[in-house]
């Protein structure tokens, strides 16, 4: 659903996920190619998140993998048992592909691993993966147009399009472990299979300082975009939580795992970190479920104002790059506010469901030639009344 200015998330078809840990205790992934133990370990020649560099005269931007340098016809092993739901040449600079999912990985969810750039497939689509000391590919490269290597992928799919998607960002690198693009979560290969990226717990609180670098997705959910041709990808990173927009309709942010019922009063943070004048986009604290009501810093083609949105008339002519939004249910009217200095601003009220709603943080525009490159922060989200209910770990 899309508002004539404003841009929203609605529920349908969007899905999160519970995390309980980054893998379950106690199980050892294999490395597909160059195992260090053995004795011959392997180099990785692009690192996951790489510094923008160019390819085939384009301006290429964070590398959502990584790529292992291993001679051409080298076996490519299974990090773990699963099942084959991807294997074919997508040919472009794909070539042939396996996807694997991974159902035990992770308690309650289900974890993919993507080998690229092979030069032959040795499993077919629908096999089940038990052994992991057979191969189920073997290494290329050359034929895609690049130096021998594994491309290699462990991620989350947040939809039912499995595959092997852009294997780079539209937006600048990020020298993070774990990110949300698009329609996925993308956590770095190397740290993963070594065990060494560590989630908090949900800790029994909804509130985030966003200080770990590391997006705790026990606590948050990946809002997967409207297809609409936008790129966008977030991080914890330099201490808060940042968003990045690449051009098209869209956007892109997060969704509390937990909700609260009755009457809630919650706040966070905001800084516009890249965000020109009339921009047409709208950064947002939204009460999720509750049609995305919320508190918007709005940057229209002739005007910057805080909104309480969707469909209110309350609006405040803003020059703000940087304050906090607050939003308040009493009964069943809701209260938007703003603050810049050390009081807060009454934006607007209008009357919705008392029903349980989680929250959202997010960055987005309607306008069809919207500029890209729009960057903008979130801190200190804080619950400071209401009774929040979480789902319980698998």
């Amino acid at each position: 659903m899309f508002l004539t200015r404003r841009w929203l998330f609605i529920t349908a078809g969007t899905a999160v996920f519970l995390l309980s840990s980054v893998r379950s205790s106690g199980s050892a992934l294999r490395f597909p190619v160059g195992d260090p133990s053995s004795g011959s370990p392997y180099t990785i020649s692009q690192k996951f998140q790489d510094a923008p560099f160019i390819l085939n005269g384009k301006t290429i931007s964070g590398h959502l993998g990584e790529d292992w340098a291993v001679d051409v016809g080298t076996n490519v092993f299974p990090i773990a048992p699963g099942h084959v739901v991807r294997s074919r040449d997508f040919q472009d600079n794909w070539c042939k592909v396996v996807i694997i999912a991974h159902e035990n990985l992770v308690p309650g969810r289900t974890i993919y691993s993507l080998y690229a750039h092979l030069i032959s497939i040795l499993v077919g689509e629908g096999d089940d993966v038990i052994d992991v000391t057979k191969p189920i590919g073997l290494s290329g490269g050359p034929q895609c147009g690049y130096p021998p290597h594994l491309h290699f992928e462990i991620k989350e799919y947040h939809s039912a399009n499995i595959t092997p998607g852009s294997g780079y960002t539209d937006e600048p690198a990020l020298n993070v472990d774990l990110l949300c693009h698009n329609d996925a979560t993308f956590f770095r290969p190397s740290s993963f299979i070594l065990g060494q990226i560590a989630i908090p717990s949900l800790l029994g609180s909804m509130s985030d300082k966003f200080d770990g670098d590391v997006l705790n997705i026990n606590r948050w959910g990946c809002l997967v975009p409207p297809s609409q041709g936008a790129s966008v990808t977030l991080a914890d990173i330099n201490q808060h939580l940042e968003v990045l927009m690449g051009t098209g309709v869209g956007g892109g942010g997060i969704v509390s795992q937990c909700s609260i019922s009755g009457d809630f009063d919650v706040q966070v943070d905001y800084i516009l970190l890249n965000w020109p004048i009339n921009n047409n986009h709208s950064v947002r604290l939204g009460a999720y479920d509750l049609g995305g009501v919320g508190v918007l810093r709005f940057s229209a083609s002739s005007s910057e104002l805080y909104e309480l949105g969707p469909g209110s008339t309350a609006h405040t002519p803003t020059n703000d790059t940087a304050g906090q939004f607050r939003l308040v249910r009493t009964g069943s009217t809701i209260s938007g506010f703003f603050r810049t200095g050390s009081n807060w601003t009454f934006l607007g009220s209008e009357t919705g469901a008392t029903s349980a709603t989680r929250f959202n943080l997010d960055l987005g525009t309607n306008g069809t030639f919207a500029p890209g490159g729009i960057v903008v922060a979130f801190d200190n989200f804080q619950v400071n009344a209401g009774s929040s209910v979480c789902p319980a770990a698998p």
